[in-house]
């Protein structure tokens, strides 16, 4: 899956914790991280109904969410942010899907 056209966010002041991340690792449950280099994939931890990441690219393409066995809208694959200063939310909403907030 691949996300190439559509409108960048901007994550409001919500007090969620914002994490740098310049090269590969794992997603934090409940965290905002902002990918600060090209080529990254940020792994996405199992899980749970409820549970939130939040993703934001610098000014480069080609960041790579990796799905851990789970879906991720529907699809298992993959998420590849293709688009530069991008954001993106995703919610659990099973032991084994995500989708987009």
């Amino acid at each position: 899956m691949s996300i190439t056209k559509v409108s960048s966010s901007v994550l409001d002041n919500t007090g969620i914790p914002t994490a740098t991340v310049g090269s590969n690792a794992n997603a934090t449950p409940n965290t905002h991280h902002f990918v600060s280099a090209s080529g990254v994939t940020l792994t996405l931890p199992t899980p749970t109904v409820g549970m939130k990441v939040y993703v934001t690219v610098g000014n480069f393409v080609n960041t790579i969410i990796g799905r851990n066995s789970s879906t991720i809208v529907g699809s298992a694959s993959d998420l590849t942010i293709n688009v530069a200063n991008m954001s993106v939310g995703l919610i659990g909403t099973s032991t084994s899907s995500w989708v987009f907030i």
